[in-house]
């Protein structure tokens, strides 16, 4: 569980993410369906926030799609090597 301030954080960093407003990248696509997808990760490529963008989503196994630029099968090849 979060304290309100890292909720207040987190939500400061995601107001200024490039994905905002953003509806033509697919940023949850289908498992096996990589639609759009190219276009999510372009966009996160050049974001002021993708770090924390990264770190908020490998910290939460449990969300899916483009994160940070990564996918999630990609997130858990991070995890992994950081164990």
């Amino acid at each position: 569980m979060s304290t309100p301030t890292e909720v207040l954080e987190i939500h400061r960093w995601m107001k200024d993410a490039a994905c905002v407003g953003n509806r033509e990248a697919n940023w949850f696509p289908e498992p096996g369906k990589r639609s759009g997808t190219a276009l999510a990760i372009k966009i996160c490529k050049s974001c002021l926030v993708k770090k924390e963008c990264l770190n908020y989503a490998i910290t939460r196994p449990e969300l899916t799609g483009i994160w940070g630029g990564v996918s999630a099968r990609g997130r858990q090849n991070i995890r992994r090597s950081n164990k």
